[in-house]
């Protein structure tokens, strides 16, 4: 193999795919044996010094297919750290440059004998170095895709970078738009969230992630690859990884409510559910419950859209289940809400009565302390209806309501309802 005619040949040619090619040629070469990588970095030296900064942006190219080429076990420890303190030198080069250098570094961190204090070495380089967002796509997703492996793959040595790596991390991310990169950054965020100490940065990350809520993003036609809904729920597992969010993000979902858009309305829902469900404690919700009652009672009472108010009892049950640590709030809370909906219980002709139904029922369905509360309130109301109504609809209207609320019952075995049964039973 003529390595000279090789590399010339990457030269006179202006197409990467001519690189990628010859990259290769080289890279099997290296792998049996016939050269070395010191060899190919000493043939590139004139081009790596180059003061003409494309000579050094094709061999860096190069440098990184030839880097791809190579088997994730082919290079040794020594070769490594040779290679890493390489790219870190490299990564202070010219802005042109830099891009080639992180391709160059994507396979390298990949590579099974790469030595202790390497990631904490190249990553320290690219946030010094590198201004992530003023390259193109392509080599900012290069980027994010580095950080995603040595998540996966190399986390205990990440978290010693600590809060250096939440900041810096923070100003690579900003900004980013491409859905396609975004899908990357939402995969590895939870992990960044559930292992690095966010200590001042906390209000920092929430506005970098909520700048995104909810999605807009229309895929263009015949694309498949991602999607509103690809998006929407990665962002969502992000925004509810962490109850550190809470303070800021319930003022913010429960805002989105009053947009016009039902895939606001939706994604707002979906979103509060999910953070009771995960991460979420009754502390965390007690100083809000004033302000979801009333968007929940705007959304149902007055909203007139099925769906909107499926998932806002949904999310009621979700957050009277959270609620149910705490046996002060939850009373308090289901308290709060039964005072308003015993007035259109009250009334069960009128239209709001099956809202309010449902919406006790919800808060019933929510854990076993708050059926049993729901319950208590709320079936002595309903037989004294029943016996003050006279008319067969407005009685059948009482029976409906009762049976929607004891439906509940069934999903806890408590002794919590022995009382209530028996109650139920004696008087009818």
């Amino acid at each position: 193999m003529d390595l000279t005619k090789l590399i010339r040949e990457v030269y006179e040619s202006p197409d990467e795919e001519k690189r990628e090619e010859n990259g290769k040629v080289i890279g099997t070469e290296i792998s049996t044996g016939n050269l070395s990588l010191l060899a190919i970095i000493e043939a590139l030296g004139s081009k790596l010094t180059s003061t003409d900064v494309q000579d050094r942006v094709i061999a860096m190219s190069l440098l990184g297919h030839i880097f791809s080429s190579l088997k994730s076990d082919f290079l040794s420890s020594t070769e490594l750290t040779f290679v890493v303190d390489f790219l870190c030198d490299r990564l202070k080069d010219q802005h042109l440059v830099i891009p080639k250098v992180i391709l160059s570094i994507l396979p390298i961190i990949k590579s099974i004998n790469l030595p202790n204090g390497s990631v904490s070495k190249l990553l320290r380089q690219i946030f010094q170095e590198a201004n992530v967002q003023s390259h193109t796509q392509r080599h900012r997703r290069s980027f994010f895709l580095i950080i995603q492996h040595l998540l996966r793959k190399n986390l205990p040595e990440m978290t010693e970078l600590g809060s250096d790596f939440v900041m810096s991390f923070l100003q690579a991310m900003d900004g980013e738009k491409d859905p396609r990169n975004l899908l990357i950054l939402f995969d590895f965020i939870p992990t960044i969230l559930s292992n690095f100490p966010l200590g001042p940065f906390i209000e920092d990350f929430f506005e970098v992630l909520s700048c995104y809520f909810p999605i807009d993003f229309n895929p263009t036609a015949g694309s498949d690859v991602i999607s509103r809904e690809n998006l929407s729920e990665s962002l969502h597992l992000c925004l509810s990884q962490t109850n550190q969010f809470a303070e800021q993000l319930i003022p913010l979902a429960l805002g989105k409510l009053d947009s016009s858009v039902l895939e606001a309305k939706f994604d707002s829902l979906t979103l509060l559910r999910l953070c009771c469900e995960r991460s979420y404690t009754a502390e965390d919700l007690n100083p809000h419950l004033g302000a979801i009652w009333h968007s929940m009672r705007r959304e149902i009472f007055m909203g007139g859209n099925e769906e909107v108010e499926k998932l806002s009892n949904l999310f009621i049950s979700s957050v009277f289940k959270r609620l149910s640590e705490n046996d002060k709030i939850l009373d308090a809370a289901v308290k709060m809400v039964f005072s308003e909906c015993k007035h259109h219980l009250s009334e069960p002709e009128l239209r709001l009565s099956q809202p309010a139904a449902r919406i006790l029922r919800s808060v019933a369905d929510g854990s076993a302390a708050s059926c049993s509360l729901v319950i208590s309130l709320t079936l002595p109301l309903l037989y004294e209806q029943f016996i003050l109504k006279t008319s067969n609809p407005e009685r059948r209207g009482i029976l409906g309501i009762m049976i929607t609320m004891m439906s509940a019952i069934r999903y806890f075995s408590s002794r919590k309802f022995l009382v209530v049964k028996s109650f139920v039973i004696y008087k009818l």
